[in-house]
């Protein structure tokens, strides 16, 4: 999303508070996962629902790629997650 100024400036602009992680590191790593609302993931980044237990306010996972397969979508559904 740092690449993506429009995107979050109208993110902001709606009261949303933005943060990206530029590195690729595990999710119990990522302080402001728990208060999550979304999270915006690439391809090469995978979660799973030991990830989805640090994100409980979580509601929305855009995926920034095509398909589905590095997100656990059972978990992700069992926590009403869109």
């Amino acid at each position: 999303l740092h690449t993506l100024p429009k995107a979050v400036a109208a993110l902001e602009s709606s009261g949303h508070r933005v943060s990206w992680v530029n590195d690729l590191v595990p999710f119990d790593r990522v302080p402001q996962i728990a208060a999550a609302d979304a999270i915006v993931m690439g391809r090469v980044m995978g979660i799973d629902a030991a990830a989805l237990d640090l994100a409980p306010r979580c509601r929305v996972i855009a995926h920034h790629t095509s398909g589905t397969d590095t997100i656990d979508l059972a978990a992700a559904t069992a926590r009403g997650i869109a």
